[in-house]
């Protein structure tokens, strides 16, 4: 051992044991120099920051983005890679533009080419855009091969990194990833009969690449069936042990949002009638328990699917939870008057539509015979508050009886307020 080598560990047995191990298996280079953080380098010099690749989302290290099955986890990071790829800002921030690369193992190619070409034509991209995504976004499609572990064991069970795992590190060094995503997680580790050894391993290699392409690095995972029926939002929420979550710096969680789900607001889409799309699982949060590398936000991203072309995806900002609840009420408020002028409209054509007919509010509530535009029979309180609100704005009038024996007074449609307006 040199005299450096033995001042350096002087007086420390642990480190003394550890050098004398390093030697015996002929790996001391790690132990050599001076492990001091530096005076200069620590204090004078310029200290960057951790490197963010979209702000309150994905940091340049390792992630995990878990949820049930079918929720639409490789859907939604093939919309943020593409808005990466383009510059575009995602759920509201600016982002670290940059080529994406999907590792996938579950979808193959000629799937993913499907949707990211329904995706670019919804968002209606030009030319030039969309060549900027099929030169920018790579997909290595590995489904029909059946050695896709980065981490594998020997046979007697330690853990390994793979030949492959060397050689896709090396084959996307050098080219300025912004993201890189294994897609699922399980294809890519020893096997979850390892557990929390095997999580652990997958994401110090997801950590140590991501210093390598400079890039955030991280996979698409599942949740067990009690976390996806619980909706569980926290950083252990993924199925298996607690290392992914534990050694990954970001962990985002996927659920499909209901709309008894009264804890989390989405925001208000200008056309989109939110309580069907929620029925229809088109509305989908993504929350980031996690995110060592910035400030933890409790509100979830959004990302809404359209009523007419499911494939165009907005990515919405978390808000604030006031402007969330503002936001609903707003909603809830425009709902309301929507229907009551269809209610309105309903009453004063169905009046019209029976000229010989004298209704006053109390008959046309026992008349039974009044539907709305959907094809439902109108509830009597419906008809009273939509009576009610017409006579108040004119559009009815109440006119005295002309005959005995019939009502004292019956509705009429103002038609000179038409005219007038």
């Amino acid at each position: 051992m040199s005299v450096e080598r033995s001042r350096f560990v002087e007086g420390d047995a642990a480190l003394l044991k550890m050098a004398e191990i390093a030697q015996m298996d002929g790996h001391t280079e790690w132990l050599s120099g001076d492990f001091s953080i530096g005076y200069t380098k620590t204090f004078v010099e310029d200290t960057p920051p951790p490197k963010i690749v979209i702000p309150r989302i994905l940091s340049q290290s390792n992630f995990a983005l878990n949820g049930p099955g079918g929720v639409s986890k490789t859907t939604v990071m093939l919309a943020i890679n593409i808005r990466v790829v383009l510059g575009f800002t995602v759920a509201e921030q600016t982002v670290k533009e940059g080529p994406c690369l999907l590792v996938t193992a579950e979808d193959d190619l000629e799937l993913v080419r499907y949707r990211v070409r329904q995706m670019c034509e919804a968002m209606r991209l030009s030319v030039v855009q969309k060549k900027c995504v099929a030169q920018n976004l790579h997909i290595v499609d590995l489904t029909e091969h059946s050695e896709t572990q980065i981490i594998t064991s020997d046979t007697r069970g330690n853990l390994e990194e793979s030949h492959f795992a060397e050689t896709i590190r090396k084959r996307w060094e050098g080219e300025g990833l912004s993201i890189a995503t294994f897609d699922p997680v399980v294809f890519f580790g020893p096997g979850e009969r390892y557990v929390n050894d095997g999580e652990a391993y997958l994401m110090k290699w997801f950590r140590r690449v991501s210093k390598h392409w400079g890039a955030a690095v991280g996979g698409i995972h599942h949740v067990g069936k009690a976390n996806a029926n619980s909706k569980e939002v926290g950083q252990y929420a993924g199925r298996g042990g607690s290392s992914l979550a534990d050694n990954a710096r970001n962990v985002l969680v996927m659920h499909k949002h209901a709309i008894h789900d009264k804890e989390f607001t989405p925001p208000v889409v200008a056309g989109m009638d939110m309580a069907r799309a929620c029925l229809e699982g088109r509305v989908l949060r993504v929350h980031t328990p996690k995110s060592s590398h910035g400030a933890e936000e409790p509100a979830p991203f959004w990302a809404i699917r359209g009523e007419a072309d499911a494939w165009n995806i907005q990515i919405y900002g978390p808000g604030t939870t006031s402007e969330r609840k503002e936001a609903a009420a707003t909603q809830r408020r425009q709902r309301a008057e929507d229907a009551n002028a269809n209610d309105e409209k309903t009453v004063i054509e169905f009046i019209k539509a029976h000229p010989d007919r004298r209704y006053s509010k109390t008959s046309l509530r026992a008349s039974d015979a009044v539907y709305d535009a959907e094809g439902g029979k109108m509830a009597q309180r419906r008809i009273s508050g939509a009576v009610e609100r017409l006579k108040a704005n004119g559009a009815l009038i109440e006119v005295g009886a002309q005959q005995k024996g019939g009502p004292q007074s019956y509705l009429k449609v103002n038609d000179q307020q038409g005219a007038e307006e």
